[in-house]
């Protein structure tokens, strides 16, 4: 418990186990969250004789963020689902349930950029409709999709574009028009993996109408270790045209998702503390000849 912490536990013995409720005005649940998402964590062993039941007016996370009205049913067997609403007012849910051998996960919020704050696991996204869906056993697989974001001053995205550097990067291909100290999206999608151990992604794409992104490759290890390598491309709303010319398009704009003018990059190193690499000799490759130039 916290300094700040009101709740009161009601807990009562019936045939099927242990009923608790858990009510109150304010919950500081960062211990809590530090715990379940820890990269190494894997699902806490599910309790078949406890059912809980939460409702708490205010629950605090991390980076000064909360999640009001939360209402959380735990069911044992391992059925879970929260509901509540971020600090900006936006509804966020999710749901985990066991079938079987296999664990299914939804998760859906009007302001993804709030949830990742209060989650402490990404603070520099600023909206953004998200929809997640995944399942399996020991390595859970699935999609997650986010719309309509804003990026701000993220440093990876100022180094790749080249911004204050001499790479000769994304910045000197379009005579240094890209201002990175805020830059929308319209849309984030991936295709990933997480087990216990690690997280993979496959088909990334960033669009946005000035600058766009595909990319794929571990987030994270066994070892804490990130190797991610992928596309930059400016001014994607015209860029990316290139990519949608048929047949054209596939040596143009280097097919679905591609452009005519792009920088291929590699993050790899430490999951706290990656180091950024960035191929300049790619800028001047269009297309499917870019594939030359990836790491």
């Amino acid at each position: 418990l916290n300094p700040g912490d009101d709740v009161a536990v009601d807990v009562t013995n019936t045939a099927k186990g242990l009923d608790v409720r858990v009510t109150g005005g304010s919950f500081d649940a960062r211990a809590l969250i530090k715990q379940l998402t820890s990269p190494n964590t894997s699902k806490p062993a599910t309790q078949n004789g406890i059912s809980l039941t939460a409702s708490i007016g205010t629950v605090t996370g991390f980076n000064s963020e909360s999640l009001k009205g939360v209402r959380a049913i735990y069911r044992g067997g391992g059925a879970t689902s929260v509901t509540g609403k971020t600090s900006s007012g936006a509804p966020f849910s999710m749901d985990d349930a066991q079938e079987g051998n296999v664990r299914r996960i939804s998760a859906s919020t009007g302001n993804a950029g709030d949830v990742l704050r209060f989650l402490n696991l990404y603070g520099r996204m600023q909206g953004g409709a998200l929809n997640l869906s995944l399942a399996g056993s020991s390595t859970l697989r699935g999609k997650v999709e986010v719309l309509d974001f804003d990026i701000v001053n993220e440093p990876k995205l100022s180094s790749v574009v080249g911004t204050g550097s001499n790479n000769g990067n994304l910045d000197r291909a379009t005579k240094g028009k890209i201002n990175t100290a805020r830059v929308r999206f319209d849309r984030g999608f991936a295709e990933f993996a997480k087990s216990a151990t690690s997280l993979k992604l496959d088909n990334a794409v960033l669009r946005g109408p000035v600058i766009g992104t595909t990319f794929e490759g571990t987030v994270y290890d066994e070892n804490n270790q990130t190797n991610l390598t992928g596309t930059f491309l400016p001014a994607y709303g015209i860029n990316g045209i290139f990519g949608d010319i048929p047949i054209l398009g596939a040596f143009l704009g280097g097919g679905e998702n591609g452009g005519l003018i792009g920088v291929t990059y590699r993050l790899r190193g430490d999951l706290k503390s990656p180091q950024l690499s960035v191929n300049p000799l790619s800028a001047t490759a269009p297309g499917m000849f870019r594939k030359i130039f990836e790491y």
